[in-house]
């Protein structure tokens, strides 16, 4: 949160002892009361990352994103996405436990393939 309002960024760092990094992009929910999800999935590109926003107040487990962007690898960017995205709300581990957006991704994309 940034003077009030939810703000996502991507962070880069140059290697694991970093503490600061080069902030590359951010993002702005738009409605103080959604706030960030990142298990979130475009059916027809399951392998891209994609992280969206949701109501607060909504206590389903899922449920459509209101806001959702891409993050694009390569330019380390977010890009607005502007198709019906769905999200899960789930574990935030993060990559210091094993888990990252890349691999929930890839993941997603390889069970359906199946």
């Amino acid at each position: 949160t940034v003077n009030d309002k939810n703000v996502l960024t991507i962070v880069q760092y140059k290697d694991e002892n970093d503490r600061c990094g080069v902030v590359r992009d951010a993002v702005q929910s738009d409605k103080p009361g959604d706030f960030f999800e990142f298990d979130c999935t475009d059916q027809s590109r399951l392998s891209m990352v994609v992280v969206g926003t949701r109501p607060e107040k909504d206590r389903k487990v899922s449920g459509s994103a209101v806001q959702a962007w891409r993050v694009d690898l390569d330019t380390l960017r977010f890009v607005v996405d502007d198709r019906e995205i769905t999200c899960v709300r789930r574990s935030y581990a993060g990559s210091d436990q094993g888990e990252d957006l890349v691999t929930w991704a890839r993941q997603r994309a390889k069970k359906h393939q199946k």
